[in-house]
């Protein structure tokens, strides 16, 4: 049953339109100056979402070295997650510079959001927001897919080969795939 108490109300509700609104307007900036640099997102997402809500009961955000090294800064942070987005628990992984939480309007019984429309704009991205991610981390039973642009390269090779046997082709396509299917955590 859900708990009544975790609803956004009307002012957390306009303080997280606001937060989104400039959020991502900081990342079609970012996104915008990646591609002028010459560097688009390295992996493709493919599959469909499969409602396992292993990303919605324990979000994950990459956060800047600079944040994990000043801990004022990082306790403010981690506030503003609790208070704002109700992302509690706070676990700090260093060495990959990402933060997890426990979102407190999921509900694991209905396997939903308690507050779908008033969602931060981390959750309306994910995962199309790992992209841009060195090494992307998907949950284990998660339905997407990301695909190294080395594989679509690879890919395109082998289809233009006349020399193999399709059958050759098609395993040799679904083994890389197989292996470089890296995003799963």
């Amino acid at each position: 049953m859900p708990d009544a108490t975790i609803s956004d109300g009307p002012i957390r509700r306009v303080i997280k339109w606001i937060a989104r609104l400039f959020w991502s307007l900081d990342r079609s900036i970012w996104r915008a100056w990646q591609r002028l640099r010459g560097r688009p997102p390295g992996w493709t997402l493919q599959g469909e979402c499969n409602d396992c809500g292993a990303c919605c009961e324990q979000p994950s955000i990459r956060v800047p070295a600079l944040l994990l090294r000043v801990p004022p800064v990082l306790g403010i942070w981690t506030g503003w997650q609790a208070r704002i987005n109700r992302f509690v628990d706070p676990v700090v992984e260093r060495e990959t510079q990402v933060v997890r939480f426990r979102c407190l309007h999921w509900d694991r019984e209905q396997k939903r959001c308690r507050n779908y429309g008033s969602r931060p704009g981390i959750c309306r991205e994910y995962p199309d927001n790992l992209r841009w991610a060195v090494l992307p981390q998907l949950p284990p039973d998660c339905g997407f897919v990301m695909i190294h642009e080395l594989q679509h390269r690879l890919e395109d090779v082998l289809s233009q080969r006349d020399d193999l046997p399709e059958e050759v082709i098609d395993r040799i396509i679904q083994e890389t795939r197989k292996r470089n299917n890296v995003g799963r955590s």
